[in-house]
């Protein structure tokens, strides 16, 4: 039984490691569809710039670097590229361009994911990856525009981190860890208590099937004992009613027989005597203990088990005209002895 209750006790956490593994499958489906929504809108934030350089007319490079990239807010997270052809015009600012100088888009976009990214650019059309940089990961937006005759290249990198450190986002995605991973140990908790639960119960009804056994063991042993006395009729399977007593506080430290009902009947004759031990056998089998009480000619009928006589029975002492009832009480527990 305990390696029974071991295997669902593994399986249960199973069922939780499963459970907890879908989330965080789920949470990091959440993560990309959030970042995709962010790329959406970074590229909306190209468009708008590289049609801003299209408003005016014959710009120079320089102009257009100082009057509209140079303005633009950047940083190691966030910064803008600016290609004229092969060449790098503009790298996040000033400082950063002059390390740049004289070298080509590819040598800079250098990684794999990067170099894909930049053969996607098409002209007129926005295109936006994730691309790994110098280790870190970035969402990368981007265009091909002309301008002037000359062909450029415009595109904004964004760390990863910068929209997945949203304030906002990580207070939901902590709250939904939280939630999830309290869950899974309610899940837990709640199915291991009610599986020790049962196997409580369990054990108990077999504690008393085996007590139940033990008394019917201990009826049986009687039997022979008054047998001996004389004071058991092995034919009728009857006990003589000076011997209620001795069964009653027997059965009073065995509350799981209870409730308990007396029936006293008056015989007529003795065919009606055998008819009602009959009946008796047949409606209660082996609930059943019936008594004698010789001097006052009456049967008294202790039903083990059982409350109230019941409609079977009661039909067959109607039909049973040579004994007659005299008395019936049901006692549904010990405490009923004292009243």
């Amino acid at each position: 039984m305990k390696n029974k209750m071991m295997g669902k006790a593994i399986a249960v956490i199973a069922i939780a490691i499963v459970i907890l593994l879908c989330s965080i499958f789920a949470l990091n489906n959440y993560e990309k569809g959030l970042l995709d929504v962010c790329a959406v809108s970074q590229d909306n934030y190209v468009r708008l710039v590289y049609k801003q350089i299209e408003l005016e007319k014959d710009r120079s490079d320089d102009e257009i670097i100082n009057n509209i990239l140079g303005t633009l807010n950047s940083s190691s997270s966030r910064y803008w590229t600016f290609a004229k052809g092969e060449s790098i015009l503009f790298i996040k600012d000033v400082f950063e361009t002059d390390r740049y100088k004289s070298v080509t888009a590819k040598s800079y976009f250098v990684s794999e994911s990067a170099q894909k990214f930049l053969a996607s650019l098409k002209r007129g059309r926005l295109h936006h990856d994730m691309i790994e940089m110098n280790g870190k990961d970035y969402i990368a937006s981007g265009t091909i525009f002309e301008y002037n005759g000359n062909e450029y290249e415009l595109c904004l990198l964004t760390n990863k981190s910068v929209f997945l450190s949203n304030n906002l986002f990580l207070s939901c995605k902590i709250e939904l860890i939280i939630l999830i991973v309290l869950l899974d140990i309610a899940l837990v908790v709640v199915t291991l208590h009610f599986m020790l639960k049962r196997e409580k119960y369990k054990d108990n009804l077999d504690d008393i099937l085996r007590e139940n056994k033990y008394l019917l063991d201990k009826v049986e042993s009687l039997n022979h004992e008054l047998e001996v006395r004389e004071i058991y009729d092995p034919r009728l399977n009857q006990f003589s009613a000076s011997v209620i007593d001795a069964f009653e506080k027997r059965l009073v430290l065995r509350p799981y027989v209870f409730p308990i009902t007396y029936v006293r009947f008056l015989i007529l004759s003795e065919k009606g005597e055998e008819q009602l031990y009959d009946d008796v056998n047949f409606v209660y089998k082996k609930k059943a203990l019936k008594f004698k009480d010789e001097e006052k000619q009456e049967i008294i009928i202790m039903l083990l088990m059982t409350e109230g006589i019941g409609d079977a029975f009661g039909e067959l002492i109607k039909a049973n005209t040579n004994v007659k009832l005299v008395s019936s009480r049901c006692y549904r527990s010990v405490e009923d002895y004292g009243q």
